[in-house]
């Protein structure tokens, strides 16, 4: 991923790291089938575009507590199964 965005700019890589470190932590992982944010958190956070462009965004307040931890034992189910 990082060598696909710096093509003909490696010089420029601490510029897009924490844009690639948020859109590795948001793709689903198939060994855990969910990203690693949601797996944090309980969902996953607005992307940047979304808040840029100023569309609506799912609100953290709708989250169960418990929900995170949830999908968190699902993942290591599928982890141990995988």
């Amino acid at each position: 991923m990082l060598r696909c965005a710096l093509l003909g700019n490696e010089e420029k890589w601490e510029h897009v790291l924490p844009m690639l470190e948020f859109a590795y932590n948001s793709m689903v992982h198939t060994s855990a089938r969910a990203a690693p944010l949601e797996l944090i958190y309980g969902f996953l956070p607005p992307k940047p575009v979304c808040q840029q462009l100023g569309l609506p965004t799912a609100s953290a307040a709708g989250i169960l507590p418990f929900q995170a931890h949830v999908k968190l034992q699902r993942a290591k189910r599928e982890l141990e199964s995988a």
